[in-house]
């Protein structure tokens, strides 16, 4: 990518704002409730204090185009960095939106269905935990879970588990220690973090939670982000939510080049294909730089 980065600025936002209203009219539609203004003001705000690896500020080390798309990202997806439901995180020179904890669930609300608060346990050694799998479903059943307070100990996690229901299907995900710890592995710190060290449990927790989300969040349809005119797009795509994710804000980065920016843009596509395909690291990385914040 170019060393020659022009620098994101607050007219920048303005631009993205009024292009995303402007697919508004078009059938893009935000989640309800949501203020695309007031998280694009909180994304400029983060990023403005944020910085890289090397403390270089991130809209001096990141590309333009990379921040736009970011932002974009954001917007489509309904989350608020004042929430603490997203962060801004430097590869390089491409900044890439990292959703938190607090995203996950967001997110799963809003396009998996889910209902109520998900909720996680850990299981640690000499617990009574019992589960069964439905020989016609193949879904996942916690049967028992037997805890005494002398159990509770950070060395002595076997394992984790989380409970997250919708209007039609509760969904189970379990993970033994070693399926956790190799989460762990594939983030920067490689489970190693002050955050893994400190709240080993609450880790675990979030690991596993995070996962059984991001399976109703990827297996979702479009019914929350598009008009009934636009409903078709959902017959012609293998992966509704990715996909149309990713080609509104196409669109919006093609007209912002076109329209706002006075220097031509470029991103590595490869570059994308590798973030969006590495979803742990993603959970480790938020999980090593706001850890505090999370809890």
């Amino acid at each position: 990518m170019s060393n020659q980065l022009s620098i994101f600025t607050n007219k920048d936002v303005d631009g993205v704002l009024g292009l995303i209203k402007e697919k508004e009219k078009g059938g893009l539609r935000l989640p309800a409730k949501y203020s695309a203004a007031n998280a694009l003001n909180s994304a400029y705000l983060m990023l403005k204090e944020g910085v890289d690896k090397n403390g270089k500020p991130l809209l001096e080390a990141c590309s333009r185009e990379s921040i736009t798309q970011a932002v974009i990202n954001m917007a489509v997806n309904g989350l608020n960095p004042a929430k603490k439901q997203c962060y801004f995180v430097a590869f390089g020179s491409k900044c890439n939106l990292v959703p938190s904890y607090f995203g996950t669930l967001a997110m799963a609300k809003r396009f998996g269905g889910v209902i109520g608060t998900p909720v996680a346990n850990v299981i640690y050694k000499d617990d009574l935990f019992e589960y069964g799998i439905d020989p016609e479903t193949g879904e996942r059943r916690i049967t028992k879970h037997e805890q005494r307070l002398e159990n509770i100990n950070n060395s002595k996690i076997i394992g984790a588990y989380a409970i997250v229901k919708t209007p039609d299907q509760t969904v189970v995900e379990i993970m033994n220690i070693d399926q956790i710890r190799q989460s762990w592995s594939q983030g920067a710190a490689k489970g190693s973090s002050p955050a893994h060290n400190k709240f080993a449990e609450e880790m675990a927790k979030k690991t596993v939670l995070n996962r059984a989300c991001k399976l109703l969040i990827n297996s979702s349809d479009d019914s929350a982000l598009i008009d009934d005119e636009a409903s078709a797009f959902n017959e012609v795509t293998e992966d509704p939510y990715d996909n149309y994710v990713e080609s509104t804000a196409t669109e919006v980065r093609e007209e912002i080049q076109e329209k706002a920016n006075s220097k031509p843009l470029e991103i590595q596509e490869k570059d994308i294909e590798q973030y969006q395909n590495n979803e742990e690291t993603e959970t480790s990385i938020t999980d090593d730089i706001q850890v505090e914040m999370d809890f």
